[in-house]
């Protein structure tokens, strides 16, 4: 069991993005996660979050990573249910659900950069 001093807590995944105004207003309308934060006028960093998952969007100007090169798994109870939720919000939807020979069900979208996230749920009654 690990020492409560080195118990690891949360994390947020940093998306490198061209526009933090425009990807956090993506975030919030398409993908339905809550402003966290906004740093810098104009932002050129901020956080958001949807339950317990955070993402922090990062101006390609504050780095020399290039925007479009992440992706992040989320997992969660539904991909089904979360898919026809993202449709109505027109989200840039690169895969619908799929079953892949793992045993998820996974579900891939994209933010305004080519940045994605993979959302996915265990196939019930595969292993």
């Amino acid at each position: 069991m690990a020492n409560s001093a080195t118990v690891l807590n949360e994390s947020a995944t940093v998306f490198v993005v061209t526009n933090v105004p425009q990807s956090v207003a993506y975030f919030r309308d398409a993908l339905g996660f809550e402003v966290e934060f906004l740093y810098g006028e104009p932002p050129d960093y901020a956080g958001v979050a949807r339950d317990n998952v955070a993402v922090h969007l990062e101006a390609a100007s504050n780095t020399t990573r290039q925007a479009g090169q992440t992706g992040l798994n989320v997992f969660l109870d539904d991909v089904d249910a979360l898919y026809q939720e993202l449709l109505g919000r027109n989200a840039c939807v690169l895969k619908p659900p799929h079953n892949r020979p793992w045993g998820m069900r996974n579900c891939v979208v994209a933010d305004l950069d080519g940045n994605y996230i993979c959302f996915g749920t265990p196939v019930r009654g595969e292993s």
